[in-house]
C-alpha cells in the first residue's frame, strides 16, 4: 500500500512539473514573437532579408489579428527582394485578404511592391444586408372579360418592398444577388359606364418576393459610386388579397358612392414569375455599403386562376364585374444598406 502511494505521489509531481515546463516554454515562446515585428523590420532595413524571414514565419500564428498583414507585408518584400515572385505574391495575397484596404492606407512603400499590389483585384465573397423601398405597380391585360362589355382601363397604384438581401461576387465587377422580401403591389381598373353606373375596381396583393439577379459593374468608380447593371427573375408567392369595388350612380352624380369588397385569394394563382431588369448605384463608407436601386419587373404569369374566374358569383352580379386576364408589372425604387463578411475576401490577378 505504501509502495502504491509513493508510486502514485511520483507520477503527480510528474505531471506537475510537466505543466509547468510547457507553460514556461509557451510563455517563452509567445515572449520571444511579441515584438517579433519590430525586429523583423530591423532585420529587413538591414537588408538581412532570409533571417527577417525566418524570424517572421514560425510567429504568424501567434500574431494579433489586427497586426498580422505586418508581418505578410514584411514577408513580401524580403521575398521580392530575393528575387522569389512566388512567394512575394502568396504574402502579397495574404496581406489583401488580411487588411482589403490596404492600398487605401498604405505604408511607404517600394514603387516595385506597389506596383504588385495594383495588379490585384480585391473584393468580399459575400455581402449581407436589408433593403427597404417603395414601387409603382400595374396590370397589362392578355384576355379581357366583361358581363356588359363595357370599356375598362387600368391603373396604376403604388406599393412597398421590405426585406433582407446576401450579394455573392463572383469576380470584383460581377455578382449574383438574391432578396427575400415582403411587398405588397395594386392595381386599378375604372369604367365610366357599366349600366349606368361608375365602377372603380382595387386590389391590393401581398406577397413574399424573391428576386434573382445578375450584377455587372459597367462603371465600376464614377465618384466613389459603383454603377451596375442586372438581369434576373423573380418570383412571387402570393400571401393575401384584398379587392374593393366603388360604384357611383352616374345618372344621379350627386357623388355619392357604394363600397364593396371581397377576398379574391382563391381565384388568384399562389405562384407568379418575372423577368427582371434595373441599374444600381453603390457606394462605401468604411465597411458599410449604400445603394440605391430601380428596378422593373415584367410579369410572366397571368395572375387570375382561369379555372375559378367565376367562382365568386355573388361578387360578380352585385356589382357587374368580373376579372379579366392579367399580368402584374411594378417599377422599384429602393434603397439598400449592405456589409461584407469579415474575413471573406477574394483576392484575384486583374
Amino acid at each position: 500500500m505504501k509502495q502504491r502511494f509513493y508510486t502514485l505521489k511520483k507520477a503527480v509531481i510528474f505531471a506537475v512539473c510537466c505543466m509547468i515546463c510547457s507553460a514556461v516554454y509557451a510563455q517563452t515562446d509567445n515572449s520571444d514573437c511579441s515584438s517579433v515585428l519590430s525586429k523583423a523590420s530591423l532585420l529587413y532595413e538591414g537588408g538581412n532579408f532570409v533571417e527577417c524571414v525566418s524570424t517572421l514565419t514560425p510567429c504568424l500564428s501567434s500574431l494579433p489579428k489586427d497586426r498580422i498583414y505586418e508581418a505578410h507585408r514584411l514577408l513580401a518584400l524580403s521575398h521580392m527582394s530575393l528575387n522569389n515572385t512566388e512567394s512575394a505574391n502568396e504574402s502579397i495575397i495574404n496581406l489583401l485578404q488580411a487588411k482589403p484596404n490596404y492600398t487605401t492606407f498604405p505604408f511607404f512603400d517600394p514603387t516595385k511592391f506597389s506596383t504588385m499590389l495594383q495588379g490585384y483585384d480585391v473584393y468580399p465573397k459575400w455581402e449581407l444586408g436589408i433593403v427597404l423601398g417603395m414601387n409603382v405597380s400595374s396590370a397589362s391585360p392578355t384576355n379581357n372579360y366583361s358581363i356588359t362589355n363595357s370599356p375598362a382601363s387600368y391603373v396604376s397604384k403604388n406599393g412597398y418592398q421590405v426585406g433582407f438581401m446576401a450579394e455573392h461576387f463572383l469576380r470584383k465587377r460581377l455578382s449574383i444577388q438574391a432578396k427575400l422580401q415582403l411587398q405588397g403591389i395594386g392595381y386599378g381598373r375604372d369604367a365610366d359606364d357599366v349600366l349606368g353606373w361608375k365602377q372603380e375596381y382595387t386590389e391590393t396583393m401581398t406577397f413574399i418576393n424573391i428576386p434573382l439577379v445578375a450584377r455587372y459593374a459597367v462603371l465600376p468608380d464614377v465618384s466613389g459610386w459603383k454603377i451596375s447593371a442586372e438581369a434576373g427573375l423573380g418570383g412571387h408567392v402570393l400571401s393575401s388579397t384584398n379587392s374593393v369595388i366603388y360604384l357611383e350612380d352616374s345618372r344621379i352624380n350627386d357623388g355619392s358612392k357604394l363600397q364593396r369588397s371581397t377576398d379574391q385569394v382563391d381565384s388568384r394563382n399562389s405562384l407568379l414569375f418575372s423577368g427582371l431588369l434595373g441599374l444600381s448605384a453603390k457606394h462605401q463608407f468604411g465597411e458599410a455599403i449604400v445603394g440605391l436601386e430601380v428596378r422593373s419587373s415584367f410579369g410572366m404569369s397571368n395572375a387570375i386562376k382561369s379555372e375559378n374566374r367565376w367562382d365568386n358569383l355573388e361578387f360578380i352580379t352585385a356589382n357587374n364585374y368580373v376579372d379579366s386576364d392579367i399580368r402584374l408589372n411594378t417599377m422599384s425604387f429602393n434603397i439598400t444598406y449592405q456589409r461584407p463578411i469579415r474575413g471573406q475576401y477574394s483576392v484575384k490577378l486583374k
